[in-house]
């Protein structure tokens, strides 16, 4: 049995769902191969059973997607920036409870872990005052990190 009064299994559970913002909205879509696809990944989901999952590191289009969608966000909507903050915070807890857990990774894995929960982070920060400074940087980092998409 799944012991889900375990902090760390519970928040990587409700990351593993994806956004609950607008079924159709490309930021949606962007965000979940960028960051559900990959914490699906390092917990070992099965892609037929879980939709998106990404086995590769590499920063697949998405990514740059996920920030061309934020720059056009319409933060005025509040439903769509309410739902978002909320998705990521999970994301953050579940990737955070990755490196609680005895995750049998590489450091890369690891580092590529704390660069996501960076740019989790800067995506928060953009939502509340609307600067993709903090986003552009990150992304340079991970990038930087993992390689371009081949």
């Amino acid at each position: 049995m799944i012991d889900f009064s375990d902090r760390n299994i519970y928040d990587i559970a409700t990351a593993l769902r994806g956004p609950d913002i607008k079924l159709f909205s490309p930021l949606n879509s962007s965000a979940k191969e960028l960051f559900t696809a990959r914490l699906r990944f390092l917990v070992g989901c099965n892609p037929f059973h879980s939709g998106f999952v990404r086995s590769l590191p590499r920063i697949p289009r998405c990514c740059q997607g996920f920030c061309r969608e934020l720059r056009s966000l319409d933060v005025s909507d509040g439903l769509l920036v309410r739902g978002m903050t909320h998705y990521l915070h999970h994301l953050k807890s579940g990737f955070n409870a990755l490196r609680e857990i005895e995750l049998e990774a590489t450091p890369e894995v690891y580092e590529e872990i704390r660069l996501l929960l960076l740019l989790l982070s800067a995506t928060l920060y953009f939502l509340g005052n609307g600067s993709m400074i903090k986003v552009e940087q990150t992304y340079k980092k991970l990038v930087e990190h993992v390689g371009e998409e081949d």
